[in-house]
């Protein structure tokens, strides 16, 4: 199975590619994508830079060019709940934007017509999460991940 990994950011791919350690490069889309083998699997490798579009395309360019079958991603996050702390491993149940308003038009905060508020994360990936979080005794939190073009700073 080809796998996709993708990051926001250098700093979060660097570690992959450490791990890696031998990979290929290809340019495409105003991006670098790094190639190899790993575990038996064919990865992809990118950062897409910050915010949406630019992950998108990143993306989109892993799935069509690279015929990446699932994607990860891979990355650091603000989190609101006062249990969580630096360091912890979160996995999306779903996911929204937090940024999409276009309740003027009678829609409820974050949704996109002919979409919905919430999306829900790949069920098979969930599992396998959880499965090696139990095998490496990683504490793993699971909730909705919300995403958007800010940075929030504070409460």
């Amino acid at each position: 199975m080809k796998l996709a990994l993708m990051g926001a950011m250098r700093e979060e791919i660097d570690p992959i590619l450490e791990a890696v350690n031998e990979y290929t490069t290809s340019e495409y889309a105003g991006n670098t994508f790094y190639e190899c083998q790993y575990g038996g699997h064919e990865l992809v490798i990118a950062y897409s830079k910050i915010g949406k579009v630019f992950s998108a395309i990143t993306a989109s360019v892993m799935i069509e060019r690279y015929k990446a079958q699932k994607l990860l991603f891979s990355g650091v996050a603000g989190g609101i709940s006062k249990d969580l702390k630096i360091g912890d491993l979160v996995m999306a149940s779903a996911l929204c934007q937090h940024d999409v308003d276009i309740t003027a038009f009678g829609h409820p905060y974050g949704f996109i017509p002919e979409g919905s508020v919430m999306i829900e994360a790949d069920s098979d990936l969930r599992s396998l999460a959880a499965e090696v979080a139990v095998d490496m005794g990683i504490e793993l939190y699971e909730g909705i991940i919300a995403t958007g073009d800010q940075f929030v700073a504070s409460a």
